[in-house]
């Protein structure tokens, strides 16, 4: 009973030092230390009843098993020294800055919606270029990153970025995965597969993504985790409408009190007095849009023998207010260009003539008026320029143009080829019936560049066209039904 039961414990110990072994762990460095057990091993494989095969009895063949075991150890504890373990990277968000205000109502329903047990894990913010998108939703994710520890990613998608390609899906996967800590190496060859071992490796996980300056759905899609645990915020100019299960937010300009003490932040500035008013006569001027008032202040904190109202005289002067957001590759100028380039040549041609109107806002009507296209084409176009976030929707049916977006499209116009331009009037000398023709856009521009054509009173109807196109009277009246063209210029251009 005593020998049985010292036999079973050896027996064991063995076992286990062999698992041990063939592991790599715990090898003994000199062959003595292993004989003692190898010999108790074989003496016991030998007495069972059970037969058993020759190399587990065959000393050779263990003391071969032995050396690969020293020389796989050895192989092991070189590899780790020559490539210690990827490091992982859980915070990866853009620095916050301290001159973000006006945005507490915006800031406040993000940090809601991402309490627990929320139902939407995914929320777009979009809006015009230069508004603030990206640094809401970077005060948001620092806010937030406390709740989610297991990582606080930010990707840049550059949809937007001058001189630089839209991020591919296929090489934001390999960073991403890449900063969990996985070996290039074992990164999958196919978008899908990527997508498939982000997701899998967010399981049950709590993580918080920010995904900037988005081209549209099919460019974030792949990067959206699965796990109800995350949290992805996603900024764009463009309303994301085909990106299932995600809450918009659009996102406005300052309101005036708002866009002063981002001027008087920035611009490190206490007015008082004449100042004050000052100051606000120049976020005017801006259009309360945040990249236009801190590049303003930003160039009066660099000037401290500037004074507030001297700035705001110049500004107010200038024919250029694009020329004097400029701060190199921040300017309002580029920014709009960026969007515009991405529309189709169409788009671009139809927001150019949207600068003629000299109007608050227009309608459908007009927009076909101006551009001498049907009424639907025009409904269309204005859509595609609303969900790109380059007119506004002031009331049902009606667009305008943000006062520096107007600027923008106006001086397109005045510096279109006269070939193009002309085709806003029609040659009076083919035309035997109907008013008068305006001048030619060519003959205007000889006189006064970029002057806007006169209003003048429809001799068929009692209103006064606010831009006048010219056009053929359909019907001795100018109703709504017989005349289209005259009706979007006179009756819903006041």
């Amino acid at each position: 009973m005593r020998a049985a039961k010292a036999n079973g414990q050896s027996r064991s110990t063995s076992v286990q030092r062999i698992s041990d072994w063939r592991a790599g762990r715990a090898v003994p460095a000199r062959l003595e230390s292993f004989e003692p057990v190898l010999v108790t091993l074989i003496h016991l494989a030998k007495a069972t009843p059970t037969p058993v095969r020759g190399e587990l009895t065959d000393v050779v063949a263990w003391r071969r098993l032995w050396k690969a075991a020293i020389a796989e150890a050895d192989t092991t504890t070189a590899r780790r020294e020559m490539f210690p373990p990827r490091p992982t990277v859980t915070t990866a968000l853009r620095r916050d800055i301290d001159t973000f205000v006006g945005r507490d109502v915006e800031l406040q329903r993000i940090l809601d919606a991402a309490a627990p047990g929320r139902v939407v894990s995914i929320h777009t913010v979009d809006g015009m270029p230069g508004v603030g998108k990206t640094a809401l939703v970077t005060r948001a994710a620092h806010m937030l990153s406390d709740r989610f520890p297991d990582g606080r990613f930010f990707v840049e998608l550059n949809a937007h970025t001058p001189g630089q390609s839209p991020a591919d899906p296929f090489h934001m996967l390999a960073r991403l995965l890449t900063d969990l800590g996985i070996a290039p190496g074992h990164i999958p060859d196919s978008v899908d597969g990527r997508c498939d071992l982000w997701r899998d490796r967010l399981t049950h996980k709590q993580v918080l993504l920010v995904l900037d300056d988005a081209r549209d759905h099919a460019q974030v899609e792949p990067l959206l985790p699965a796990g109800h645990g995350c949290l992805t915020l996603i900024t764009s100019r463009r309303r994301l409408l085909a990106l299932d299960g995600a809450q918009p937010l659009a996102l406005d300009i300052l309101d005036p009190g708002a866009g002063v003490e981002l001027f008087c932040r920035v611009a490190q500035r206490s007015p008082s007095g004449s100042d004050t008013v000052a100051v606000s006569e120049i976020v005017r001027l801006c259009g309360y849009l945040p990249l236009a008032i801190v590049l303003l202040a930003s160039r009066l904190a660099h000037h401290p023998s500037w004074t507030i109202a001297g700035l705001a005289a110049e500004f107010g002067a200038t024919r250029d207010r694009l020329g004097e957001l400029d701060a190199g590759q921040r300017a309002v100028r580029a920014a709009f260009t960026t969007s515009y380039n991405n529309l189709p040549p169409d788009r671009q041609h139809l927001f150019r003539r949207l600068g003629l109107h000299p109007g608050v806002d227009l309608d459908a009507y007009a927009v076909a008026a101006l551009n001498n296209i049907p009424l639907t084409a025009a409904r269309h176009a204005l859509d595609t320029l609303y969900t790109e976030h380059l007119i506004d929707e002031s009331a049902p049916g009606r667009y305008r143009l943000h006062d520096l977006l107007r600027e923008y499209a106006h001086a397109f116009v005045t510096d279109d080829p006269p070939t193009t331009a002309s085709e806003l009037s029609t040659d009076s000398s083919t035309t035997t019936s109907g008013p008068p023709r305006p001048p030619s856009v060519r003959h205007r521009r000889s006189h006064n560049r970029g002057a806007i054509p006169r209003p003048q009173r429809c001799r068929i109807c009692p209103h006064t066209p606010r831009l006048w196109h010219g056009c053929r009277p359909s019907a001795p009246t100018c109703s709504p039904a017989s005349n289209t063209q005259c009706r979007a210029i006179s009756c819903h251009a006041r």
